[in-house]
């Protein structure tokens, strides 16, 4: 695992919260580094072009979703 990755898990561990800041293009698509379980995930942060599928899948679990 790259280090960026095990860093952003350090982080999050010893954080209060994680606030997720992505793009809405980046919903969707697999990667080859996971860093964490979506309910880790207090906050969403994304662009107002989010698909609703996945907005209301993120809402489903409880996490927030705040387009800007």
């Amino acid at each position: 695992m790259k280090f960026q990755a095990l860093l952003k898990k350090h982080m999050m561990n010893v954080a209060d919260q994680t606030i997720l800041l992505a793009d809405a293009s980046k919903f969707g698509v697999r990667t080859f580094t996971h860093i964490t379980e979506l309910p880790n995930i207090s906050l969403v942060i994304t662009n107002g072009e989010i698909e609703g599928l996945y907005e209301d899948g993120l809402k489903e679990k409880g996490i927030q979703v705040q387009t800007v």
